[in-house]
């Protein structure tokens, strides 16, 4: 905290005595000093402008970051293909990023107290996906550590001479740079906000040790705009924009990938752009011109300290990891609807409030019953009449005999065993309380289920709504339930889903990572976000906080990539030592792993990598559509099972490029080219231009989001000769011809019903390093159009 607010120090020390604004705005003596920030405000985007707006940052460019080993290895794996995964579409630029690009114009408004008419949070609105934030001034705590995480976060502020500074926790897990540079739900954010005239900087740091050396920290600009107004709200339209992607695949690159491209475009050595605290500073540019070769750090995440006893902004100032372990006290937390969720006595219960009576869901072990049962009596005195076991687990079923008796009248319900509620499990987990195999001690008959059922689905229709009890086979268990309350819109997870560890997998009563994964999808396919990936369906784990879709889609894809690293390793013949030594789950070890206690990482990946062992076809297939061929080394090689004594499959030569000055990748500029109607102008668009001989190959990728709305990407490929003769654009089934009017200079025409009909002219500057494209024509509803395209080579 001290360099950042000897930062905001001195920076209000700068213009504290020439502005009047500051003294004027001043709260009566005795209170802290406070300047007016309520209004409209434009960013003043004079830097990164090619990273902030328009074509974003580089793949591998990481430059400016004090990354450790595991935040970029995590940022190295990413893959923009990810972004046209359905439930990847419509995320929101999180608090970590919303106020820093692209040109973020925030309207900052006043909640007032509606007695004391004091101005208790400031509001901050008209952020990207409409991501808007709420900053509380009146003290009140932080959420729980049980409680859902935020893309917004969770702020409080204060202020401190002339300055609002915030302190945010409680974040989803997010992005600082849109190429992959994650920020872990651990980390904590603190801002200040200072006014001068009408000028406002904002300072930012990021403290996050899961992923960072050091805290980072950055500034931006604003400009007042009093005559500015907010877009309207509007969410995005999630759609199929890459034919193919089938559920469940996560594109990334795989372990080992370092990205060179902007290394070498910008002459810097590879290291330089890997990021790491020691490149930050002014003695690494000495080093660069020395040539001294970096090494780059290999620590991973740094340990984090247990949480803090108190709830205020300044407890928890600093990032910690939550645990989610038995703390010997229960606390409620609402979930939604009719549904809350126990938290604090190690494996959650669920609670749904009916009419006449409650459904709980996991009961937890024996020795916590009586501190659930009365934290169930101050949500409501109705009695327990339905149970549901997720699982066999003493954590999940302990509870079952005081839970099922508690209402005291088991003489007068439909009971077994005495009891005064009915307990549902599946016939798998069932049959191990009751007769488990290998010779094990059955489970006291008090706690047994009175109701099995072997079906994938069961429903129910009681405590006034609609119950599934869902089966996913060979996940945690081959016995795993996930309960659906539909009116509610609440799913309880089981162990097939936790927010602090790594899947428990029993392989020894059926379970598999496989089924792991299978159940996650089948999750995200039941839960619906209410609005650009907030809200909607909520998930109560196993163990850990509460969720909604996205946080399932993290956990779901970390899973992913770890079982297609591991998958890569197998099919070179790694052993199970050199698999763990490879760090396959280095950048997920901060937020799920462990190095002690009932299952720990090596635990994990043990498993994982057993299972692989066993099935690796299946697994390979997998792997195979998430990553890229040509990154994968043992399918050049031939290394893997049952390589050994055949010969390396024939390695294609790549083309070299033809030498013809339009080849190469060219990306347009926003900010010089021209498009009428306006709403033509796309987010982003790029175009890659090969030559052979007389035949060009044309790839073209367009992102259109007109005020986040519409499917962000298209893409149209083909090849033609310069001959003026028609060729097919396969994906568009639309015709297109070329032919060279001039050494620097090609005609095209493109029609069909996808494109309507359009004349251009491609030409090369002197210099060729930009190429022009001038177009005319009439869209497929009628309408004319005009563009001047200014694309740039690099």
């Amino acid at each position: 905290m001290n360099r950042i607010h000897l930062f905001a120090s001195l920076c209000v020390a700068a213009i504290v005595p020439a502005s009047p604004l500051l003294r004027a705005q001043a709260l009566p003596e005795g209170g802290p000093a406070r300047v007016e920030l309520v209004g409209s405000w434009t960013m003043v985007n004079d830097e990164e402008r090619l990273i902030r707006i328009d074509p974003g940052p580089e793949l591998g460019n990481l430059t400016g970051f004090p990354l450790n080993a595991a935040g970029r290895q995590k940022a190295l794996a990413w893959n923009s293909t990810i972004q046209a995964i359905p439930e990847h579409q419509s995320r929101p630029h999180a608090g970590s990023y919303s106020m820093r690009g692209p040109n973020p114009s925030p309207h900052i408004g006043e909640i007032i107290d509606p007695i004391s008419r004091r101005v208790i949070a400031y509001t901050l609105t008209g952020l990207f996906e409409n991501a808007n934030r709420t900053i509380w001034l009146d003290g009140r705590p932080h959420p729980s550590d049980a409680a859902e995480r935020l893309w917004t976060g969770f702020s409080t502020g204060e202020w401190e001479n002339g300055m609002l500074h915030v302190t945010t926790t409680h974040f989803k897990q997010m992005f600082q740079q849109r190429n992959g540079i994650a920020v872990s739900p651990y980390a904590v954010m603190h801002e200040y906000f200072i006014r001068h005239g009408d000028r406002m900087m904002l300072i930012s740091q990021i403290d996050d040790p899961v992923y960072l050396e050091e805290p980072m920290v950055r500034t931006s600009t604003f400009r007042w705009n009093p005559g500015a107004r907010e877009n309207a709200i509007t969410q995005v339209d999630v759609a199929e924009e890459v034919p193919g992607l089938r559920q469940g695949d996560v594109p990334h690159y795989p372990l080992g990938s370092t990205h060179p491209e902007y290394a070498d475009e910008n002459k810097l050595p590879l290291e330089a752009t890997l990021g790491g605290k020691e490149t930050l500073y002014p003695e690494y540019a000495e080093k660069l011109r020395e040539r001294a070769k970096l090494a780059l750090t290999s620590a991973g995440p740094q340990p984090l300290p247990p949480a803090p006893k108190g709830r205020t902004a300044r407890d928890l100032a600093r990032p910690y990891r939550p645990s989610y372990e038995n703390t010997g006290a229960v606390e409620v937390v609402p979930v939604q609807g009719s549904v809350y969720m126990l938290a604090g006595a190690g494996s959650n219960v669920t609670v749904q409030v009916g009419p006449n009576a409650l459904f709980v869901v996991d009961t937890n072990e024996a020795a916590m019953s009586e501190k659930i049962l009365a934290a169930i009596k101050s949500i409501s005195p109705l009695p327990i009449r339905y149970i549901v076991n997720t699982a066999a687990d003493p954590d999940h079923v302990g509870g079952n005999e005081q839970f099922a008796k508690s209402a005291g009248d088991a003489a007068n319900v439909n009971a077994f065993y005495e009891q005064g509620a009915r307990v549902y499990a599946q016939e798998n987990a069932y049959a191990r309380m009751t007769n488990p195999k290998g010779g094990a001690t059955p489970l006291p008959a008090a706690l047994w289920p009175t109701d099995s059922f072997a079906a994938s689905l069961k429903t129910l229709f009681v405590t006034g709504e609609p119950v599934e009890l869902i089966h996913q086979p060979a996940a945690h268990t081959d016995g795993d339930l996930m309960v659906f309350f539909r009116k509610s819109d609440v799913v309880v997870a089981g162990d097939v889903f936790s927010t602090d560890r790594y899947p428990v997998i029993d392989a020894r009563r059926g379970g598999a990572l496989a089924g792991v994964l299978e159940g996650l999808n089948r999750l995200i396919d039941i839960a619906i976000p209410e609005y650009n990936s907030m809200g909607g369906t909520r998930i109560v784990p196993g163990h850990g906080r509460i969720s909604n879709e996205i946080d399932l889609v993290e956990y779901r894809d970390a899973m992913t990539i770890i079982a297609d690293r591991i998958t890569a390793l197998v099919l070179e013949n790694k052993t199970l030592d050199q698999v763990k030594a490879a760090g396959v789950t280095l950048d997920y070890d901060g937020v799920y792993g462990s190095t002690a206690g009932p299952w720990t990482t090596d635990m994990f990946v043990e498993a994982v990598y057993r299972e692989i062992k066993t099935t690796p076809a299946l697994w390979k297939a997998r792997l195979l559509r998430n990553v890229p061929a040509a990154e994968l080394p043992f399918l050049s090689t031939g290394a893997g099972p049952g390589a050994a004594g055949k010969k390396s499959a024939a390695v294609t030569p790549v083309r070299k490029g033809s030498g013809d000055p339009m080849e190469g990748k060219w990306v347009l500029n926003l900010f010089d080219s021209s498009y009428e109607p306006s709403s033509l102008m796309p987010y982003r668009r790029e175009m890659i231009v090969a030559v052979n001989g007389d035949e060009i190959s044309h790839e073209v990728s367009s992102w259109r989001r007109p005020q986040g709305n519409g499917s962000p990407l298209s893409t149209y490929s083909y090849k033609a000769k310069l001959d003026g003769k028609e060729y097919i654009v396969p994906n568009w089934g639309a015709k297109v011809t070329l032919k060279r009017v001039a050494p620097n200079s090609i005609a095209r025409t493109l029609e069909g019903d996808v494109v309507g009909k359009e004349t251009a002219t491609f030409t090369l500057s002197a210099d060729r390093k930009t190429l022009t494209v001038t177009a005319k024509g009439i869209d497929p509803t009628g309408v004319p159009f005009t563009s001047t395209q200014i694309y740039e080579k690099r």
